[in-house]
């Protein structure tokens, strides 16, 4: 952002004059004042960044992975609100750093999208009037040759609706429509949604991705690119591509910088949404159901949230092997990209995790990522869950035994809390963990639940679920909170928590 905008922030030095005689002394001198820079305002959310920047890191840990990127955008606007890749680096020891290692992958990377590719095929198909989403279409029970090469499904499916054929990401199924559709037309969806150009963001050193003219296509390529091959993309471009079916059709540009303003506060510049028309208003709306599909009973199940609906696709991507030329048997490339909720989508998440060990699919290593954002931020935005919440049983925690006197001090607080709690049963289980029950106030939207006992993980999720911004000190088991458990909070209230280590 700097190196963008440095010729408005860096503002310009003062100089001082000085007037010499032949003896060259000085008799006289004049200044001119120093000018500050303009200041720019970011589209970034800190606590937004932060979760991401969290989520992601965790995960590429987690997978022992190459590399990730994620962004997460406001598809109606095209603001950045986050945008993390990981490992990350130290920019005091930019100098150590390789260039790589100091790309923004996240708008420079290209990569083979894989299935999230497909969101080309099928909307063509759509918007076309060529199918409808309840329409059947023949699988081939996972086997179609397209100019002497024979394609093979992950699993063999027979008819399917064109909707199923999406949700179980049939390759046959997408190479059918991309068939029916034709290069031609197939070519103008691609461009339609932004592939093969630069998004225009204002960052330096975008990608324009890797897409190849017609003219330039071998005769299988219609099947290669149906499903995601022979094409390359960034994930930025790919987030943006899912923003048209979010928003109604419209190619929205992304943008990181909200405002730019004089050192005395005036705005200079406000940035305005700019967009084009890529597809219809109704083809839009198919699709956002038909990806919904894909996270309720489809391939990114772990996608799905607790309060909100949510859409989207997953990818799984074989890597090039540089030294074979050929696809690599065990390099691969994990995504998802999906927005939330599915009416009214506030949020466009796209997560990319780059040569994942062990588990490798899109829906094993990179849906649970953009859930674990998704529901951490929805609420930070202040989005209405528009599902029920569910309780268990991810809030289900186990306490450590207590002594006599902690139990006699917790009998001691409960008893105080008593007016205010309503009456609820408290089940124990075998194992002497206690379930945590979520009541509601009388006045505001929740009262604080019991934390004691409870890892951060499980904390997190639980604040994540209220609303709450949870303030972490310590590891191990919570040991003290405020609010006190019984109080009544709000959303967005901060909560904190501190955790302990037992003995």
């Amino acid at each position: 952002v700097e190196q963008y905008y440095n010729d408005k922030i860096r503002g310009e030095s003062g100089k001082v004059y000085l007037e010499r005689d032949a003896r060259r002394r000085a008799f006289e001198s004049y200044e001119i004042q120093p000018h500050p820079g303009q200041t720019v305002v970011l589209t970034i959310d800190q606590t937004i960044q932060f979760r991401t920047e969290q989520a992601l890191a965790t995960a590429v840990e987690g997978a022992h992975a190459k590399s990730g990127h994620a962004i997460v955008m406001d598809p109606n606007t095209g603001e950045i609100l986050a945008l993390a890749n990981a490992p990350t680096f130290d920019p005091n020891q930019a100098a150590k750093i390789s260039p790589e290692e100091r790309a923004n992958g996240a708008l420079q990377n290209i990569y083979e999208p894989g299935s999230t590719f497909k969101i080309v095929a099928y909307s063509a198909a759509i918007e076309k009037g060529l199918v409808k989403p309840d329409d059947k279409i023949d699988c081939q029970m996972g086997q179609i040759t397209v100019a002497g090469r024979l394609i093979h499904d992950g699993h063999p499916y027979g008819v399917l609706t064109v909707a199923d054929a999406l949700a179980k990401s049939s390759n046959v199924g997408a190479i059918k429509l991309g068939l029916l559709v034709g290069n031609e037309s197939m070519y103008d969806y691609m461009k339609r949604l932004g592939f093969g150009a630069r998004t225009g963001i204002d960052l330096a050193g975008e990608s324009a991705g890797l897409l190849r003219p017609v003219s330039r296509w071998q005769p299988a390529s219609i099947g290669s690119l149906s499903m995601g091959q022979e094409v390359g993309v960034t994930p930025l471009q790919m987030a943006t591509a899912y923003s048209a079916l979010a928003n109604g059709g419209l190619l929205v540009k992304p943008h990181l910088v909200r405002e730019v303003r004089t050192p005395d506060g005036t705005v200079v510049f406000r940035a305005k949404t700019e967009s084009r028309r890529a597809l219809k208003p109704e083809t839009a709306a198919a699709m956002r159901g038909m990806f919904e599909g894909v996270t309720l009973h489809g391939t990114a199940r772990k996608a799905q949230l607790n309060g909100y609906t949510a859409a989207g696709k997953t990818g799984t991507a074989q890597k090039i092997d540089p030294k074979t030329r050929t696809y690599s048997a065990t390099k691969f490339i994990g995504s998802f990209v999906g927005f939330a909720p599915v009416n009214n989508p506030a949020v466009v998440i796209i997560v990319v995790i780059d040569e994942p060990q062990g588990s490798y699919h899109g829906g094993d290593v990179a849906a649970p990522v953009f859930r674990e954002i998704a529901e951490q931020i929805l609420p930070e935005l202040n989005i209405t869950p528009d599902l029920e919440i569910k309780s268990a049983p991810a809030l289900i925690a186990q306490a450590a035994q207590a002594s006599p006197k902690t139990r006699e001090e917790e009998q001691r607080q409960s008893e105080e809390r008593a007016a205010t709690l309503p009456k609820v049963s408290a089940r124990n289980f075998s194992n002497g963990a206690n379930e945590v029950v979520f009541a509601v106030a009388t006045k505001r939207g929740a009262l604080m639940p019991d934390l004691r006992g409870q890892s951060v993980r499980d904390v997190a999720r639980m604040c994540a679920r209220l609303g709450l911004l949870l303030e972490a000190r310590g590891e191990g088991r919570a040991l003290r909170q405020r609010p006190e458990a019984g109080a009544e909070v709000d959303s967005g209230q901060v909560v904190r928590v501190e955790f302990a280590r037992g003995n």
